[in-house]
């Protein structure tokens, strides 16, 4: 005769496990028990819940295919990075002040990405904006600290030699980042590219920063530029 089952012989019900025991030994879970365990729940969880429980950790949002203007950046990071660009000559006395053929193709490359970001601002999202000007951005930086795997310069060369109008560039990158940076990330990114590329006209570029910014991130650039 088969003995009846003590309580203790039963499992528990998912009423009578311990929530915070339970949520004590995840953190003890190597990262394929977890993956297994949240496989088993998101089976039992309901659907509509399931952006409220992604939220801020993960984006359910449907990929959104990049703009012309953002591939084509992409495009030219990697190429200038690739040293695409690159082409050096024989320097003298007579030809220092000179560009090579391959400088002068990425100055003029450069320069006109940066005016397509300024008349197209208005049809880009502002999430490829913003990643279009950082990484053209990303490029001025690397040819100002020096690295000569871009560009070949025989005589002193910089991001100053393309000539970038940032009286129109930086207003549309502030508004870039008003749209989609949280106010400390603002206030740093806005100072840095106007510390970078254009600090003597300063008091004029932390206005369009100003105008361009959120009641929060205006609170935070202010803050940030009493402390710079």
């Amino acid at each position: 005769m088969t003995r009846p089952r003590s309580r203790s012989d039963r499992p528990r019900t998912s009423t009578q496990l311990d929530l915070e025991r339970f949520r004590s030994a995840l953190r003890w879970l190597d990262h394929a028990a977890l993956l297994t365990l949240l496989d088993r729940a998101l089976e039992r969880v309901p659907r509509k819940h399931l952006a409220e429980i992604a939220e801020g950790c993960l984006s359910l949002e449907e990929p959104r295919p990049a703009t012309a203007l953002v591939i084509d950046v992409r495009n030219f990071h990697e190429a200038s990075h690739r040293g695409d660009y690159y082409e050096s000559f024989g320097v003298n006395s007579k030809n220092f002040m000179q560009k090579s053929p391959g400088t002068q193709r990425w100055i003029a490359e450069c320069k006109r990405l940066f005016e397509r970001c300024v008349t197209e601002a208005a049809k880009t999202p502002p999430a490829d904006l913003r990643e279009a000007l950082g990484l053209l951005m990303a490029l001025l930086r690397s040819v100002d600290e020096g690295n000569d795997d871009i560009v070949f310069w025989a005589d002193e060369g910089g991001s100053w030699a393309v000539s970038i109008d940032w009286g129109k560039v930086l207003p549309v990158w502030f508004q870039a980042l008003a749209a989609t940076t949280p106010p400390e990330e603002y206030a740093r990114e806005a100072l840095t590219a106007i510390k970078d590329f254009d600090s003597f006209d300063r008091d004029r570029h932390l206005q369009q920063a100003r105008t361009a910014a959120s009641p929060a991130q205006r609170e935070a650039l202010q803050e940030a530029a009493r402390q710079h």
